[in-house]
């Protein structure tokens, strides 16, 4: 994969997306597993993606990371508070009669959201 993930969890803990992506648990993706560990070590702090480039989302302040330039994305008054991550992989495929002829991904997106008078909001960049 052009990208793995990493993730800090709240407590100090990590994990590391393996590069077969598999749960250690058995069943799943890393990224199921990551779920279940990150109830279990109270949230997500930062989120990586580490590969040919690098980026993060940190989910205590709302700031990006891409390869070592920190910047925001939103609004100037954003008081963070009970981000959310956001991570999901675009992939592009192509079909030939009835066969998935090739299956690519394309876009990597990080990012983070909340719920603010029944409203969601939410910021993402992307990796090609």
């Amino acid at each position: 994969m052009k990208y793995l993930f990493r993730a800090q969890f709240n407590d100090g803990t990590g994990l590391t997306q393996s590069p077969d992506d598999t749960n250690p648990n058995g069943e799943g993706s890393s990224f199921s597993y990551l779920l279940e560990q990150e109830k279990l070590h109270g949230g997500v702090k930062e989120f990586f993606l580490e590969g040919e480039q690098s980026a993060s989302v940190n989910l205590i302040d709302g700031t990006f990371t891409i390869n070592g330039v920190s910047f925001g994305a939103h609004d100037q008054d954003l008081e963070p508070k009970d981000l959310r991550l956001i991570y999901f992989r675009e992939v592009k495929q192509r079909i030939h009669g009835a066969e998935i002829a090739s299956s690519e991904i394309s876009r990597f997106f990080i990012g983070w959201q909340y719920t603010e008078d029944g409203k969601n909001h939410q910021q993402t960049i992307f990796l090609t």
